[in-house]
């Protein structure tokens, strides 16, 4: 019986194993187009993957795709091109999922942005281990409270437009979190549909219309420089991310050592494997 039992763990941590040579993630950040990625064929034959057609997480600082494959000689991780596998590629899994790869260390919207990434996964195989990985995360995230004190993304920016209640706002692009931000009752009767009414508008995708040097923008998405600089609107009239994170984490009251957490949780991952 015992001899039985121990097969079957054997067995189960080769298949495991083998489950995770499959798996790799492509990263890129500051993410602006699909064509940013390496192509598939740069790196493996396009016939060599399960999954053919591309899923996205995207995240406000990058986008990622996470890829299943077969493939009988080993890959090498490509540094250079962002491209990590097996247990390095579950390695970063778990690290963006517990929001250690985030400007707000342990944000909680990532942990949405995962479980509607999950449900667009049309191979079975890449579900599962995408959904390892972020009941893995929850649980370190309970184990190691690195998210107490965490204010949510969305009441961040919620709170902004308090700052600017004397005219409409206008929420340009589509994407979960712009559609939270619709929803809510603060801000429901101050929305227009005409970006030219607007006092504040937040800026979801790349923006292309044009804005004037009354308005406000609220750069969710991180535009690019250069897609700015064409608008006409002064810098002071541009809030950023990177502002948006250095003073959301002025203010959170962290009841934990930071760097110590984040040691340990990177230890307890590196040991995993």
């Amino acid at each position: 019986m015992i001899l039985i039992f121990f097969i079957i763990i054997v067995m189960f941590s080769q298949i495991n194993s083998l489950y995770l040579n499959n798996f790799g993630v492509n990263i890129r950040y500051n993410f602006i187009d699909k064509s940013d990625f390496v192509d598939k064929s740069d790196f493996v034959d396009k016939s060599d993957f399960v999954d053919k057609s591309d899923y996205y997480l995207k995240t406000c600082q990058r986008s990622e795709r996470y890829f299943i494959m077969y493939k009988t000689t080993p890959i090498i991780t490509d540094i250079d091109n962002n491209i990590l596998y097996g247990s390095e590629a579950y390695k970063h899994l778990l690290k963006v999922s517990i929001g250690l790869k985030s400007k707000i260390v342990g944000e909680h919207e990532i942990i949405d942005q995962i479980e509607n990434y999950i449900k667009r996964i049309k191979n079975s195989e890449l579900k599962k281990i995408i959904y390892s990985g972020l009941e893995k995360s929850k649980e370190i995230r309970r184990e190691t409270g690195i998210d107490l004190g965490v204010p949510k993304f969305i009441d961040v920016l919620l709170n902004y437009t308090k700052k600017y209640s004397d005219g409409y706002i206008y929420l340009y692009g589509n994407c979960n979190l712009q559609r939270q931000i619709k929803k809510n009752i603060q801000i429901k009767n101050r929305l227009t549909n005409n970006i030219n009414h607007a006092k504040l508008i937040m800026a979801f995708s790349k923006i292309n219309e044009l804005i004037n040097k009354n308005q406000i923008l609220i750069d969710v998405c991180s535009n690019s420089p250069q897609n700015i600089t064409k608008q006409n609107i002064t810098k002071q009239n541009i809030i950023n991310l990177n502002d948006i994170y250095n003073q959301v984490n002025s203010l959170i009251k962290r009841p934990i050592n930071l760097t110590k957490t984040i040691y340990d949780i990177e230890q307890h991952i590196n040991q995993f494997y």
